[in-house]
Protein backbone atom coordinates (compact mmCIF):
# COMPACT_ATOMS: atom_id res chain seq x y z
CA UNK A 1 0.00 0.00 0.00
CA UNK A 2 1.12 3.63 -0.47
CA UNK A 3 0.86 6.69 1.48
CA UNK A 4 -2.52 8.41 -0.02
CA UNK A 5 -3.63 12.02 0.30
CA UNK A 6 -7.31 11.30 0.05
CA UNK A 7 -9.13 10.43 2.29
CA UNK A 8 -7.35 11.69 5.52
CA UNK A 9 -9.11 9.71 7.87
CA UNK A 10 -8.29 6.16 9.67
CA UNK A 11 -10.97 3.63 9.66
CA UNK A 12 -9.93 1.64 12.56
CA UNK A 13 -12.68 1.86 14.73
CA UNK A 14 -10.49 1.72 17.65
CA UNK A 15 -7.96 4.27 16.20
CA UNK A 16 -7.25 7.31 19.03
CA UNK A 17 -6.02 9.52 16.17
CA UNK A 18 -8.06 8.64 13.09
CA UNK A 19 -7.20 11.82 11.45
CA UNK A 20 -3.85 12.72 13.04
CA UNK A 21 -1.72 11.19 10.83
CA UNK A 22 1.35 12.18 8.35
CA UNK A 23 0.45 9.06 6.16
CA UNK A 24 -2.93 7.39 5.15
CA UNK A 25 -2.47 3.65 3.41
CA UNK A 26 -5.13 2.90 1.47
CA UNK A 27 -5.63 -1.04 1.69
CA UNK A 28 -6.17 -3.09 -1.51
CA UNK A 29 -5.19 -6.33 -3.25
CA UNK A 30 -1.79 -5.53 -3.33
CA UNK A 31 -0.91 -4.88 0.22
CA UNK A 32 1.52 -7.54 1.26
CA UNK A 33 3.22 -4.92 4.24
CA UNK A 34 4.71 -7.71 6.60
CA UNK A 35 3.71 -10.74 4.73
CA UNK A 36 0.32 -10.14 6.23
CA UNK A 37 -3.17 -11.35 4.99
CA UNK A 38 -4.78 -7.95 4.27
CA UNK A 39 -8.02 -9.18 2.59
CA UNK A 40 -10.17 -8.47 5.55
CA UNK A 41 -8.89 -4.80 5.47
CA UNK A 42 -9.61 -4.54 1.40
CA UNK A 43 -11.05 -1.02 0.71
CA UNK A 44 -10.14 0.57 4.39
CA UNK A 45 -7.95 3.46 4.70
CA UNK A 46 -5.31 3.36 7.44
CA UNK A 47 -3.41 5.95 9.17
CA UNK A 48 0.22 5.08 9.68
CA UNK A 49 0.04 3.58 13.02
CA UNK A 50 -2.69 1.54 12.70
CA UNK A 51 -0.73 -0.01 8.96
CA UNK A 52 2.35 -0.08 11.10
CA UNK A 53 0.61 -2.19 13.83
CA UNK A 54 -1.20 -4.97 11.56
CA UNK A 55 1.72 -4.68 9.20
CA UNK A 56 4.09 -5.86 12.41
CA UNK A 57 1.92 -7.73 14.20
CA UNK A 58 -1.08 -8.94 12.02
CA UNK A 59 -3.45 -7.07 14.45
CA UNK A 60 -5.48 -3.82 14.67
CA UNK A 61 -5.83 -4.15 18.21
CA UNK A 62 -3.41 -1.92 20.34
CA UNK A 63 -2.19 -4.07 23.50
CA UNK A 64 -2.84 -3.06 26.85
CA UNK A 65 -2.22 -5.23 30.44
CA UNK A 66 -5.13 -6.15 32.01
CA UNK A 67 -7.06 -4.10 29.72
CA UNK A 68 -10.11 -6.37 29.46
CA UNK A 69 -12.19 -8.29 31.97
CA UNK A 70 -12.53 -11.59 31.22
CA UNK A 71 -16.10 -11.15 32.38
CA UNK A 72 -16.57 -8.77 29.74
CA UNK A 73 -19.45 -9.16 27.43
CA UNK A 74 -18.93 -10.30 23.85
CA UNK A 75 -19.75 -8.46 20.92
CA UNK A 76 -21.03 -9.21 17.33
CA UNK A 77 -21.28 -7.72 14.62
CA UNK A 78 -24.90 -7.00 12.98
CA UNK A 79 -23.93 -6.40 9.74
CA UNK A 80 -25.71 -9.01 7.69
CA UNK A 81 -22.45 -9.12 5.40
CA UNK A 82 -19.90 -9.30 7.69
CA UNK A 83 -17.23 -12.64 7.36
CA UNK A 84 -15.84 -12.71 10.75
CA UNK A 85 -19.01 -11.06 12.80
CA UNK A 86 -17.48 -11.46 16.28
CA UNK A 87 -13.31 -11.22 15.26
CA UNK A 88 -13.30 -7.36 16.23
CA UNK A 89 -11.70 -6.39 18.84
CA UNK A 90 -13.88 -2.61 18.60
CA UNK A 91 -17.52 -2.53 18.27
CA UNK A 92 -18.97 0.53 16.98
CA UNK A 93 -22.93 1.13 16.89
CA UNK A 94 -23.52 3.31 13.45
CA UNK A 95 -26.57 4.81 13.13
CA UNK A 96 -27.69 6.01 9.86
CA UNK A 97 -28.23 10.15 11.29
CA UNK A 98 -24.37 10.44 11.94
CA UNK A 99 -23.98 10.19 7.51
CA UNK A 100 -21.14 7.61 7.98
CA UNK A 101 -20.35 6.30 4.49
CA UNK A 102 -18.46 3.09 3.43
CA UNK A 103 -18.25 0.30 5.61
CA UNK A 104 -16.06 0.13 8.85
CA UNK A 105 -12.60 -1.80 8.99
CA UNK A 106 -11.16 -3.15 12.49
Amino acid sequence: AHPRLHPRRCMNACCIRPSESLHFYHIDDTTRGGGKDWSSLEGCVLCKACYSRFRDRGTLERSFSNNRSSKEPQSTCTNPLCLRPQESVCFVRVDGSEGEAGKECG
